[in-house]
């Protein structure tokens, strides 16, 4: 199914969202009941797009706009699609190399990698799924026996050539074929997938018993979204790559039924800044990076001791309430593989 191609037009599927009726031949991507209604209208590239949600397990989803996942990804995907801010719903084309990516991927996995380290051990043989440049798996080099499959092949190269990784290009089930692993790490992954059942049970087949999975992706139930109601950031969020949106309880269910014990850890990644700005705005910020800190007070200025504390302390007391809610803009999931 293509952009331009929809099961309903517009009017009937406004009159299903607002009667909440099921919409009929629609298959959850997680459960595969057929329970979906249609949730909202619109995705940043097409505002005619369906958004549904499972009446049986609660995921949020769309169907693919795209004809073949891999090969999407493999050559269309990088050129809307940016570490700098995110995804772009106009037509520009992005200009950003797999170095840039690669430098903006190590900065901001660091805490990822520190969470990783602390839950497995060292010497652990790891394969990441989707390390686009291998930001994640800069932080793990000399530590861990390291491999990764990435369908990008500038990335993929990069991480071969550069980051001296072995690094393959195929499917998860295929590659490296006959070993197993004792960590699978698949950031921003997972709502990519068509398939999330199948793609957690090919996880728990290529680890050993009690090995580790390590996952982090957003949260359907974070504030902008879920609390706020900020219609911009909606128009926004809901996009063409991002097949499956989650909430906590609905990923802890599915990492269970698949043969994981799980722990999933609402984590808030953007700050007060970065709340206020599509609040009051009504869009992103593109001047700073909106995981930052608030301190707004030159440094030189003789008051920015006290006013920046201030600010500061606000933006940490805003994500420790996030995360206590459980509204936050990601998930992270530490799961193993249950062996019995």
């Amino acid at each position: 199914m293509t952009l331009t191609q929809q099961r309903w037009s517009r009017a009937e599927l406004e009159e299903l969202r607002k009667s909440k009726s099921l919409a009929t031949g629609i298959h959850c991507p997680a459960c595969k009941k057929e329970k979906a209604r249609v949730l909202r209208i619109g995705i940043s590239e097409n505002p005619d797009w369906p958004v549904y949600q499972c009446r049986h397990c609660r995921l949020q989803f769309i169907e693919p706009c795209f004809d073949n996942v891999k090969e999407y990804y493999r050559t269309e995907y990088r050129k809307k699609h940016t570490d700098s801010y995110g995804h772009s719903s106009d037509n520009v084309e992005v200009q950003e190399s797999a170095e840039q990516r690669f430098a903006i991927q190590e900065w901001a996995s660091k805490p990822s990698a520190k969470i990783f380290k602390e839950k497995v051990p060292a010497g652990t043989s790891v394969l990441e799924i989707g390390p686009s440049a291998g930001g994640f798996l800069s932080h793990l080099v000399g530590e861990y026996d390291l491999h990764a499959v990435e369908w990008n092949e500038d990335d993929a190269r990069f991480v071969r050539e550069v980051g001296e990784i072995p690094c393959e290009e195929g499917e998860v089930a295929d590659v490296f074929e006959g070993k197993t692993f004792g960590a699978i790490v698949a950031r921003q992954v997972l709502e990519h997938t068509e398939d999330p059942w199948a793609f957690l049970a090919t996880c728990r087949k290529r680890l050993i018993g009690g090995g580790w999975l390590f996952l982090e992706l957003p949260n359907a139930s974070n504030a902008l979204c879920a609390v706020y109601g900020v219609r911009e950031f909606q128009n926004w969020w809901y996009s063409a790559p991002h097949i499956t949106y989650w909430e906590p309880e609905t990923l802890a269910n599915i990492l269970d039924a698949t043969g994981f014990e799980a722990r999933v850890m609402p984590t808030q990644k953007f700050g007060l800044a970065h709340a206020l700005y599509w609040i009051l705005r009504g869009e992103g910020m593109k001047h700073r990076n909106p995981a930052e800190g608030l301190k707004p007070v030159h440094p030189r200025h003789p008051l920015a001791p006290a006013l920046n504390r201030i600010w500061s302390r606000m933006d940490k007391e805003y994500r420790v309430q996030m995360e206590t809610l459980q509204c936050t803009d990601q998930l992270r999931v530490v799961a193993r593989r249950i062996e019995i």
